[in-house]
């Protein structure tokens, strides 16, 4: 694969993560942390569960070592992106931003897996399992910032 792709993604999360930081909002990044950290966590446990081999070419595009399924790059992505899209949302009323900005990254996200097929690393199904993989945990993540800010809205109002 691109060796640059972890780099890029770390310095992404770790700019977020600087950004909510100094913007002391503790929520957002003790959610930001989990969603990524869990994405990884759970993306590791499957592969190594599953230890499906990667396809294979006389002349690969791109060699990646790790077992193929689910695909890393297709969970990360969804799980990273779709976080921002939902940072986004809550963050703005602004119905132009989220429509540009959400369809930008649901197309950066379908991008992102369909490179890894076209650099034949995954299968179709790999690609499936890491956006299945990362949509739940992320619904996971989103469903529980949404709880803990009702809960603290519910607080604050019988104050």
């Amino acid at each position: 694969g691109d060796s640059r792709t972890p780099l890029r993604s770390m310095m992404l999360a770790v700019g977020v993560g600087v950004y909510f930081l100094r913007r002391r909002e503790r929520l957002r990044l003790i959610v930001w942390v989990a969603a990524l950290a869990g994405g990884q966590l759970i993306n590791q446990l499957l592969k190594a569960w599953f230890t499906r081999p990667r396809p294979t070419f006389v002349e690969p595009l791109a060699v990646e070592l790790t077992y193929s399924f689910p695909s890393g790059h297709a969970t990360m992505s969804l799980i990273t992106y779709g976080m921002l899209a939902y940072f986004l949302w809550i963050g703005t009323t602004n119905r132009a931003a989220h429509v540009l900005v959400t369809s930008a990254l649901i197309s950066l996200i379908i991008l992102i897996g369909v490179s890894r097929m076209y650099l034949g690393v995954h299968y179709f199904s790999d690609v499936l399992a890491g956006y299945a993989s990362g949509g739940l945990w992320l619904t996971f993540c989103i469903t529980s910032m949404d709880y803990i800010l009702v809960r603290r809205a519910r607080r604050q109002a019988a104050a």
